[in-house]
């Protein structure tokens, strides 16, 4: 009965060990990243913008001051569903149907439905007590 309760319990402790060591290492992953670059488009893209690929390209994991921070570099390729002005700048997911001028005045490009653009930057994440949360998009 004794090694039948040791049979049992050993593998429940060592799992709970895992579980709580995997918990204080983790960082945010590409799924994340992707997520958050969806959730910029929505925003800002007045639904000329899609996402096609995203992809992590690098991360690199800090804390300051008992703050844990994670920097997440990525690659993404976006489709424009309509003709926008799109400023043209990695990490911009902003696409308006409107503003010529406004976009022009500030290097802004005329874009035409099913062109595709590739954009780089990087993601900030903070860590809560509720996990990790964007800070910015670059």
């Amino acid at each position: 009965m004794e090694r039948t309760r040791i049979t049992f319990v050993l593998p429940v402790v060592a799992w709970l060990f895992c579980l709580s060591v995997s918990a204080c290492s983790s960082k945010p992953t590409e799924a994340d990243g992707r997520k958050a670059v969806e959730q910029r488009i929505q925003q800002g893209s007045r639904g000329l913008l899609r996402l096609v690929r995203f992809a992590k390209t690098n991360g690199q994991a800090r804390e300051m001051e008992g703050v844990k921070a994670y920097s997440m570099e990525y690659q993404a390729e976006i489709v424009f569903l309509g003709d926008a002005w799109y400023p043209g700048t990695n990490g911009e997911f902003f696409a308006d149907p409107v503003s010529k001028q406004l976009f022009q005045m500030h290097g802004g490009k005329l874009v035409h439905a099913g062109e595709r653009r590739l954009v780089t930057g990087t993601i900030e994440f903070e860590r809560s007590e509720r996990g990790w949360a964007v800070r910015q998009i670059e």
